[in-house]
Formats: structure tokens, sequence, C-alpha cells
């Protein structure tokens, strides 16, 4: 298994066949942005950081909880990579919110 930090809550893990990521985040917006502005993913930022690793393919990305900083780019990553979302009813709120296909969330209660 290996086991690649990407930033804030986001690690890539991989046994060299099968892919995972947890809370997909890279928009990052700014603090002061982040308090004025609606939020939304940055989908050149998500492409860059999936470009950089190397990742065009995931199983599923596992979302810790809705906050922003794990959940907001989740979707994205998801969508672009065929994987599975993974998260709470409130994760799959926001999932829907971007139109993201519900056959592939899976939600887990905690």
């Amino acid at each position: 298994m290996h086991a690649t930090f990407l930033g804030v809550s986001t690690i890539l893990l991989s046994d060299g066949e099968t892919s995972l990521m947890t809370d997909g985040f890279f928009s990052r917006p700014p603090l002061l942005r982040s308090m004025l502005r609606p939020l939304r993913p940055d989908g050149a930022a998500v492409d860059r950081a999936l470009t950089r690793t190397r990742t065009d393919r995931l199983a599923a990305v596992l979302v810790a909880h809705s906050h922003y900083d794990h959940a907001m780019d989740s979707p994205t990553v998801a969508e672009r990579t065929g994987a599975e979302l993974v998260g709470s009813p409130s994760t799959r709120h926001i999932a829907e919110g971007y139109g993201f296909a519900m056959d592939r969330f899976r939600t887990i209660q905690v």
C-alpha cells in the first residue's frame, strides 16, 4: 500500500492496482473569499491535481465529513475519475446539488 498526502485532508491510497482518495479537496479558496462569496469547486485546480498525481481512475472517493474543505471538490474528483463517492447523508446532498450520478453514491451512517 502506498499513501500520498496531497494537502489539507486529501490522501491518495494505492496498491498499484486499485486507488482510493480521501476528501478530494484542491480548490482551496482564500479565507476571505470563502467567507464573502459562494463556494464552488475550481475544476481547473482539480484537473491540475489529478494530472500532477497521474490519477485518471479511482475506485472511490471517501468523504470524512461535509465541511467544505473535505466535501466541496469530492463529487468533481469522483466524476472525473469514474469513482464511487462515499459519504454521509449531508455529503449526498452536496453531490445531488452538483448533479452527481446518485447510482455512484454510497451513503454511510455514523
